[in-house]
């Protein structure tokens, strides 16, 4: 069916191997379904990417996890940081240095996203703090409130939404004020720049509670870029 829908391309996301995956995953037997949805694909015949989130914990099961897919018929893989969303909130302590990535082999490093990373410390030094030229915002339905935005506008629902992220840009220092009081310049932590401004970000609203946090997902949210 989703082969008759025009679908070429589906990604799955693998945590590990199987063990851990599943462990990370908080489900018994979740790597085996994913190995399962792997091969109906391919009887199908449409190409399955893997992506995986690299964190110190998983960081030696990667030549073991990149065998057993590829084996499986996988095209190509992305490996990247994750960033602290929901729960990688929880994964502040798992993230890798600059000498824990440069240990990883060649094949590895090979399937890293091409995004910029640099430890903490570079991008302090480096000392270059563009703000965000685009935003997207998104409206989340709850049995809660999707009475009363089923009667509004469209335009009348963009405008709380833009209202919402405005509000939410003038409490929130700018990325270069956040960096002046949170930067770590002796950190070897690698960050994406977004993924360290969120991480700035995260600690600013941890120490001024009330303000309404336009990066959690779990209620109307934006991305900027």
């Amino acid at each position: 069916m989703v082969r008759a829908e025009g679908v070429e391309t589906i990604d799955l996301t693998f945590y590990g191997t199987r063990d851990y995956h599943d462990r990370f995953a908080g489900r018994a037997g979740d790597f085996d379904f994913l190995l399962h949805i792997l091969a109906a694909a391919g009887r199908e015949g449409l190409t399955v990417t893997a992506s995986i989130p690299l964190i110190r914990e998983n960081m030696g099961q990667m030549e073991g996890l990149l065998d057993t897919l590829s084996a499986r018929g996988v095209g190509a893989f992305s490996i990247f940081l994750p960033h602290s969303k929901g729960r990688g909130g929880a994964l502040d302590g798992q993230r890798l240095t600059k000498g824990e990535f440069d240990s990883l082999s060649n094949r590895v490093k090979s399937h890293f996203i091409k995004a910029r990373c640099q430890t903490e410390g570079e991008w302090l030094r480096e000392n270059v703090w563009p703000e965000p030229e685009r935003r997207t915002l998104t409206l989340c339905l709850t049995e809660e409130n999707i009475g009363r935005l089923e009667t509004m506008p469209t335009e009348d629902i963009v405008r709380f939404l833009e209202e919402l992220d405005d509000s939410y840009r003038a409490q929130v220092p700018p990325l270069a004020e956040l960096a002046r009081r949170y930067g770590d310049r002796e950190s070897e932590r690698l960050f994406r720049l977004r993924d360290l401004h969120l991480s700035w970000q995260q600690r600013y609203l941890r120490e001024h509670p009330g303000i309404y946090d336009m990066n959690d997902e779990s209620h109307h949210f934006s991305v900027h870029t």
